[in-house]
């Protein structure tokens, strides 16, 4: 929904659900999210708009089954270590985790000649996994990134952008190792992994209108640079074994 309060000034506001029925071979039969939208859009000058909106999202899950998969698993595919072992009761997958989401958005539109067009763009998320022992505990990220588009002629148009990305994860994971058919699984054989990625892009590209209103012809080139980094650290002292 749109509210125009001002002559340059529209407050928004939105909401949705999204909902997931999964096969029961997955850990959880039915998730729900659901997601809140509010933003204001401006207009200062004929040649800027600008756009912030925040989005908070929520997915719960119904119930998570450990061992939905292994009781669908032929026996025979495993060992006796394996099925001793198993899936910890305590992980939960990140796509089918309880999770809070809030998002920020920031756009800015800028026209400095009729023919060019740059965008500006941030965006701030951080992601909450709230009822996970085992598994991804949190996720923040932020992006900023620019593009630009030229138009000489009608028929021809002419763009680029570049996007700086950076994530950051955190996961807590715990050796569970077999001896015979006895499983060690105790607290402090956990560990804390913390993810950092940075992604560089960049991107070139050309439309042109070989017949108006019925063919375009389009071309783009891009490349990316990522880096990764993880480090490892255990939660406390060893004390069980």
């Amino acid at each position: 929904a749109k509210l125009r309060v001002l002559r340059s000034v529209n407050l928004l506001a939105g909401m949705g659900w999204e909902r997931w029925d999964r096969s029961a071979h997955r850990e959880v039969p039915v998730s729900d999210e659901f997601t809140a939208k509010a933003g204001v859009d401006v207009t200062p000058a004929d040649w800027l708009t600008a756009r912030l909106v925040y989005k908070p999202s929520f997915r719960r899950i119904d119930d998570y089954l450990t061992f939905a998969h292994a009781e669908h698993t032929v026996v025979e595919e495993l060992t006796a270590s394996e099925l001793a072992q198993g899936q910890s009761a305590l992980l939960r997958k990140f796509d089918e985790a309880d999770r809070d989401r809030h998002a920020v958005r920031l756009s800015l539109h800028v026209f400095p000649i009729e023919t060019v067009t740059t965008t500006l763009t941030g965006e701030w998320r951080s992601d909450e996994y709230i009822n996970s022992p085992l598994g991804l505990q949190q996720a923040n990220s932020w992006s900023l990134g620019v593009d630009a588009s030229w138009r000489p002629a009608d028929p021809v148009a002419f763009f680029g952008g570049y996007v700086h990305e950076s994530i950051h994860q955190k996961q807590r994971s715990r050796s569970r190792p077999v001896t015979g058919t006895t499983t060690f699984d105790f607290p402090d054989f956990d560990w804390i992994s913390v993810h950092t990625d940075t992604v560089d892009t960049f991107h070139v590209g050309a439309n042109v209108g070989l017949v108006p209103g019925t063919l375009d012809w389009s071309v783009t080139a891009s490349a990316s640079y990522a880096l990764g980094e993880i480090d490892n650290r255990n939660v406390g002292a060893l004390v069980s074994g």
